[in-house]
C-alpha cells in the first residue's frame, strides 16, 4: 500500500501533508513518531482515572499532532472530545467520544503498518 492509499484509508489529507513534508519518506517518518508518542497512552490513563484536566491536555495535544499530519478524521474526533472536557467536568458521556478517537488511532496504526 502506498502512503497516499494509506491516507485515503485513514481519511487523511495526503495532499496537504505532502505539501508540508515534501516526501512520502518524511510522512512515514512522522507517522512513526506519532505512533510512538506516549500521548495516546496518557489519554487512556486519564480517561480511566476520570481526570478531565489531563484528558483535555492529552486530547488537545493529539488534536494538534493530527492536524499537523493531515489526519483529518482523528483531528475531528479529538476536537469533539476536547470540546466536551474543555471547561472541566463534561456535561455529556465522553466514552463514545473517546472510543471514536481509539477506533481511528487503531485504523491509523493498521494503515501505517501496511504502507511501510
Amino acid at each position: 500500500m502506498t502512503v497516499q492509499e494509506c491516507y485515503q484509508q485513514i481519511q487523511g489529507n495526503y495532499e496537504n501533508v505532502l505539501k508540508r513534508l515534501k516526501t512520502d519518506e518524511r510522512i512515514v517518518k512522522f507517522l512513526e513518531l506519532f505512533l510512538s508518542d506516549t500521548t495516546y497512552e496518557k489519554l487512556s490513563e486519564a480517561v480511566n482515572a476520570k481526570n478531565d484536566q489531563e484528558i483535555f491536555k492529552c486530547v488537545h495535544d493529539l488534536k494538534g499532532m493530527a492536524l499537523n499530519l493531515g489526519l483529518t478524521a482523528l483531528q475531528k474526533a479529538a476536537q469533539n472530545l476536547c470540546d466536551a472536557v474543555r471547561y472541566g467536568e463534561p456535561s455529556v458521556d465522553i466514552d463514545p467520544l473517546y472510543q471514536k478517537v481509539v477506533d481511528i488511532i487503531h485504523v491509523i496504526m493498521q494503515g501505517q503498518n501496511r504502507s511501510v
